[in-house]
């Protein structure tokens, strides 16, 4: 078959002249961002003494890589193929991490040179010989983090300890954190008078006193929690530990090792601070910060009647999948979905007061979205034909500008500041954040208590999900079997959970 999306073929012509321990190099190809290409010792390396052919995948990284680079558990293969019995060609695959100091991955002994004529096959017209490469990319570029790695000085920032399972709420307190506006306003709020706070939600039950908890076991109100956390990660230099801000939750060692919803996880923690700052002078900033509005609307379309009902978000929670099971691509597609109008007639015609039955157009449109905005993927979905909750894999794309003029008036253009990420499925996973914490734009990875530089790439296209091709060796097939068969893929079950936007003009006083 022609080459896939993720081969590259090489035709090394006058292979034979070649001498030994001389080498050459194809084209490059990227999968992803992991650029990769064929080193080729057609006549053998020293190490065979010239006696086989030596084919290499080499890394070929793209500029603008930190330079301790590394893509991990990559999947490749090199085959030599033979031009008269194709079946007959040698096929290696294996799987190595990349790096600077690993660059090349191959094999010294494929062919015997001593067969390297056009009768056997290894060689065709103009004595060429032809090599292929697959490399199946797990995942975007990380770098390699030794033992005396220190995230402070590194980054400028530390992580958080993970107590179980706490993770999903890392990567919330993180993108939290790093919004300068939200700081203040969390430092701002006095709990010398709000010392006995009421907890609701499955979240936050009334705080307890567990076995193993450190002092008197006295959970601090969930405020002051916050506010030492925050302290901590601005003035540590070591990752911070959150065990008191889950007490102020009321959960105990259980409930640590319980993967809870960070958008419940987030709406509590904006709802106790709007709490504690009624009737001060910050009352109301949480809510300028993170709400928006929609309007609920019935219109009758023969008579003079109109029902609307606004409501208030802190979140807009996004289909991947739409409402008559398409594949929904983007946050543009979403948005359209949501706001959809649908025409109320026949038997499903609207009851209009004073009317009787009345045909009507019902939706949602949006009046405002706020400085801050958050965009939940909706990953998880319920499958009727499996009667189960799934993990939603398929590609979906948003962008570092969003532009939301066609859904709000004057809602203007947002850019994007974090991406919270999901790697698993539906019952278990690991939740990590892409961060971009200062005006400079770059993006840091917050892992828990390890904070890395990464790329645009591994925190924006890498998390749009989908499939990726992997490497199989076709050689195995007969032709006929080859007109039926397609490149196998794998479903890349790391993906975007969470976004959050700023809006463009008010990026620098919100974040500093």
């Amino acid at each position: 078959p022609p080459c896939a999306d993720h081969e590259v073929e090489f035709i090394v012509q006058n292979a034979l002249s070649y001498t030994v321990g001389q080498s050459t190099r194809s084209e490059s190809k990227t999968v992803g961002n992991f650029r990769f290409r064929i080193l080729v010792f057609p006549c053998g390396t020293n190490n065979t003494n010239g006696e086989k052919v030596s084919a290499f995948v080499e890394a070929d990284p793209l500029d603008g890589l930190d330079p301790r680079w590394v893509f991990q558990n990559v999947k490749w293969q090199i085959a030599v193929i033979n031009w008269v019995n194709y079946r007959q060609s040698f096929v290696k695959a294996d799987t190595w991490t990349f790096s600077k100091e690993g660059i090349d991955r191959g094999f010294h002994e494929t062919v015997a040179t001593a067969e390297l004529n056009q009768e056997s096959g290894w060689l065709g017209p103009n004595n060429s010989l032809c090599i292929r490469a697959q490399c199946y990319v797990r995942q975007a570029d990380g770098i390699n983090v030794s033992s005396d790695y220190n995230t402070k000085q590194e980054t400028g920032y530390i992580g958080l300890k993970n107590h179980g399972a706490t993770c999903y709420m890392n990567g919330l307190l993180q993108s939290l954190f790093h919004v300068g506006e939200f700081r203040r306003i969390v430092y701002s709020i006095d709990c010398e008078d709000n010392q006995d706070e009421s907890h609701e939600g499955p979240l936050s039950k009334a705080p307890t006193a567990h076995a193993g908890d450190d002092g008197d076991g006295k959970a601090p109100p969930l405020i002051q929690a916050l506010q030492n956390v925050f302290y901590k990660l601005q003035t540590s230099d070591q990752a911070v530990d959150c065990r008191e801000l889950m007490k102020s939750f009321g959960w105990d060692t259980m409930d640590a090792f319980t993967q809870h919803d960070v958008q419940e996880l987030n709406r509590i923690l904006c709802d106790r601070l709007e709490e504690q700052m009624k009737g001060s002078p910050m009352d109301g900033s949480i809510k300028r910060l993170f709400e928006g509005e929609m309007e609920n609307y019935i219109e009758c379309i023969d008579v003079d009647y109109k029902s609307r009902r606004n409501e208030t978000f802190y979140d807009i929670q996004l289909n991947i999948k739409g409402e008559r099971g398409q594949e929904l691509r983007n946050i543009e597609e979403s948005l359209r979905e949501f706001t959809a109008e649908e025409t109320l007639e026949g038997d499903n015609a609207y009851e209009a007061e004073g009317h009787g039955k009345q045909r009507a157009k019902k939706g949602i449109r949006f009046l405002t979205f706020p400085p801050v905005l958050n965009l939940q993927l909706k990953r998880f979905h319920f499958d009727l034909e499996k009667m189960d909750m799934v993990k939603l894999n398929t590609r979906f794309e948003f962008h570092k500008r969003l532009d939301l003029s066609d859904f709000a008036p004057n809602a203007g253009v947002y850019l994007l500041y974090a991406v919270v990420v999901h790697s698993g499925d539906v019952n278990s996973g690991h939740y990590y954040a892409h961060i971009r914490p200062d005006l400079n734009g770059r993006w840091l990875k917050f892992d828990d208590d390890t904070v890395t530089p990464c790329s645009e790439f591994a925190a924006v296209d890498d998390n749009y999900a989908g499939s990726d091709l992997h490497t199989w060796n076709y050689f195995e097939r007969s032709a006929k079997e080859l007109r039926s068969s397609s490149v196998p893929t794998r479903p890349r079950i790391h993906n975007a959970y969470m976004l959050v936007y700023i809006r463009e003009d008010q990026w620098a006083p919100i974040l500093t």
